[in-house]
C-alpha cells in the first residue's frame, strides 16, 4: 500500500492519466516491481492511495532493496513511467516520470 500526497503551488490543476510505474534501485536498469498509478486531478495537496497486489519482477533486485531498507539509515529508489497529462483546453501531452525518492530506514 502506498499513501502519498501530490503537492503543487500552481494555480493550474492538470489531469494526470493513469499509468504503469516501475521502481528501480539507484544505478540499476532493472525494475523490481511495477504497479498502476491511478488517474489524478492535481490540486494544492492531492492525496493518492494505491492498494493493489503486485508481482515481483526481479527477486534479486527486490532482495537488494530489502537489504537497503534495513541495512542503512537512508536509502533511495527511482519511480519511472510514462503517462498522459491534460491541462484545461490544451491538447493532451505525454509525461515521462523519473523521480528519485529518498527515505529513512530502520
Amino acid at each position: 500500500m502506498i499513501d502519498s500526497t501530490l503537492s503543487s503551488d500552481s494555480k493550474n490543476h492538470a489531469n494526470l492519466y493513469a499509468f504503469n510505474a516501475s521502481l528501480y534501485l539507484p544505478d540499476s536498469d532493472t525494475s523490481f516491481v511495477s504497479f498502476e498509478i491511478p488517474a489524478i486531478k492535481s490540486g494544492e495537496a492531492t492525496k493518492v492511495h494505491i492498494d493493489q497486489r503486485v508481482a515481483l519482477e526481479n527477486h534479486e533486485e527486490f532482495v537488494k532493496y530489502c537489504i537497503a531498507t534495513f541495512g542503512t539509515k537512508t536509502y533511495s529508489y527511482s519511480l519511472k513511467g510514462k503517462g498522459g497529462l491534460k491541462l484545461g483546453g490544451l491538447p493532451k501531452t505525454t509525461v515521462e516520470y523519473d523521480q528519485e525518492v529518498n527515505l529513512e530506514g530502520e
